[in-house]
């Protein structure tokens, strides 16, 4: 995508050293994915279902959280991926780096230059509690927020340290963060650096796996041998309704056969809620059931003389779960799936016959900062008739996700910055059907502005965009000018409807576009003849007070002097 649009000098400096030290590592080159731990986890804690885990406290007092929702860039299936941290953020939405330090106002934030180690102080655009917020189109990034003490003398980076090529402090300015654009892979906790680099690998079960098949001895407290049914990770709500083609996970097995034939391991995504107290539950709702067999199972690198556990030697695979259907000619379909809330990654199915897995957990993970709880695994004891959950403190469950967070919008107002149009989603069409135009006062455009985060046709001139499938049949197609889209992300939407029949005064259609997880809150209206719309005022976008913060599109704050295309409440246009 060209960046064409305002980057900021400090972008434009930093463009050069950045491909140097976000280069793709593949297993073997450079660095490889560290192993899991040889080490036993220390002895497991019980809390009833659904208690609050207890949340470590920070060493230091100067830090600030991930952005509600963000989430982290992540391994890939195969075991490769960026040395540098990233942190993944929805397109065009503001988000915030929310300091917790104890004296918040006197704090100093900078961003570095990723390509001379230097930064560049923009305290001056914190807000009233020394926080600080920004938004990004897509494909657009920003290196890191380094937030300071008053002397300068101390800070603090939210990936540090943040490559793979060790904990020297100059890597601390490599932690980026972007906007998606792309499916990608993710994750909500940080595999790089200070959190997930290291992990528990072997615990309590009986055939010394963390998490995973096996039994747990309890009589001293009981309870007599309990079974482990299940493990589950509960996460955050999405800063975007998360779009996900699949799950991923890293799992091992002391056995050469870690599914029996025609087995599967069960992954479900289910919503979940938090009381007051603190107190997560689940809702009820169940948003995907993803299974994987043995055919999803990949060796996850070579078996070599590290790879021993209490029990024997072990062998590490990769993972995925997909949600599937059949088709009406009997073919498997994988079916993506959208995260819009709170909730539960659970997998099922450890007890049944002829599964032998188990996994390891990340340590060190810091839940002030990325809202990420301790993992938990759930086991049953027959002799008290009921499921006890069991966590290690400081561990969590390293899911994978290829996915994205898509966006999408239908501009209903037009603005230069003084001057605004209203109604610019209405789509006048001729009698005749073959003329369309967005009919305003200023003049008339050619089609209704959509602004999407991706282009709207593939590779193979397939629509990645498109619009409900309850279309009238008068409405014979909607055509799309994507010639503004490398710019500005932009499309613009016409139409072609068959003739207006004789006798009919008018009609119109309400069409709203899709995309990937995402609906676009405004419709388009295509008009054709004179027709009266009810309900109009509440397809208008609700515009917040007119003092809201803007930026430009490479995420910097600007104020009203700042000429040229921003972002404010969510909408673009062009301050003059």
């Amino acid at each position: 995508m060209k960046k064409t649009l305002l980057m900021m000098a400090m972008l434009v400096a930093a463009s050069s050293g950045f491909a140097q030290v976000s280069k793709f590592i593949n297993k073997g080159e450079m660095t490889k994915m560290p192993e899991m731990s040889q080490l036993k986890a220390p002895a497991f804690q019980s809390l009833e279902d659904g208690a609050k885990v207890s949340r470590r406290s920070k060493a230091t007092n100067l830090y600030y959280t991930l952005p509600e929702g963000a989430t982290y860039g992540c391994w890939d299936k195969e075991g490769s991926g960026w040395g540098a941290t990233f942190v993944y953020v929805a397109p065009w939405q503001d988000f915030t780096f929310k300091n917790m330090s104890e004296n918040p106002t006197t704090n100093k934030w900078h961003f570095n230059y990723i390509s001379s180690g230097n930064y560049r102080d923009l305290t001056e655009n914190a807000d009233e509690d020394g926080s600080y917020t920004a938004s990004l189109s897509p494909g657009y990034y920003l290196a890191a927020p380094t937030l300071c003490d008053e002397q300068v003398t101390d800070s603090f980076t939210i990936g540090y340290p943040g490559a793979y090529w060790g904990a020297d402090e100059k890597y601390a300015s490599y932690f980026t963060r972007i906007s998606v654009d792309s499916v990608t892979n993710m994750a909500f906790i940080n595999d790089h650096g200070n959190q997930g680099q290291s992990g528990y690998g072997w615990g309590s079960l009986s055939t010394g796996y963390l998490y995973g098949t096996g039994t747990l001895d309890a009589t001293s407290a009981g309870r007599g041998i309990g079974v482990c049914k299940a493990f589950y990770q509960d996460y955050p709500k999405p800063m975007s309704p998360l779009y996900v083609e699949d799950m991923y996970i890293i799992l091992k097995s002391v056995t050469q056969s870690p599914l029996p034939e025609g087995g599967q391991l069960t992954l479900l995504v289910l919503g979940t809620t938090t009381s007051e107290e603190g107190k997560i539950s689940q809702t009820g709702d169940t948003i995907a059931t993803l299974t994987a067999s043995i055919d999803d199972f990949a060796l996850y690198g070579p078996v070599g003389s590290s790879n021993y556990s209490p029990t024997g030697k072990y062998q590490r695979y990769s993972v995925t779960f997909t949600q599937k259907s059949v088709d009406d000619f009997g073919g498997v379909m994988v079916e993506p799936f959208a995260i819009d809330q709170q909730f539960r990654v659970k997998v099922i199915g450890l007890d049944e016959e002829g599964v032998d897995v188990g996994i390891a957990a990340s340590s060190g993970i810091d839940e002030e900062i990325t809202g990420v709880d301790d993992g938990v695994f759930q086991v049953y004891y027959s002799e008290v008739d009921k499921t006890y959950n069991h966590y290690y403190t400081g561990s969590a469950i390293k899911f994978g996700f290829t996915a994205m967070f898509d966006a999408l919008e239908v501009e209903t107002t037009l603005s230069n910055g003084e001057d605004t149009i209203e109604k610019t989603n209405y789509l006048q069409v001729s009698d005749d059907g073959t003329q369309s135009a967005v009919v305003t006062t200023a003049g008339n455009l050619p089609g209704v502005y959509v602004y999407t985060a991706q282009p709207w046709y593939n590779g193979d001139m397939s629509e990645e965009y498109y619009y409900a499938e309850d279309v009238p049949e008068w409405v014979l197609s909607l055509n799309v000018d994507t010639s503004n889209f490398d710019d500005y992300n932009l499309n613009i939407v016409s139409a072609t409807c068959e003739p207006l029949p004789a006798g009919t005064k008018g009609r119109y259609a309400e069409l709203y576009i899709h995309g990937r997880g995402v609906k676009s809150e405004a419709p388009i209206y295509v008009i054709q003849g004179e027709v009266e719309i009810s309900g109009i005022d509440a397809v208008k976008k609700n515009v917040k007070a007119t003092n809201a913060t803007m930026f430009n599109m490479a995420g910097q704050r600007v104020d009203n002097s700042f000429k040229g295309l921003v972002i404010k409440n969510g909408m673009k246009f062009m301050n003059k």
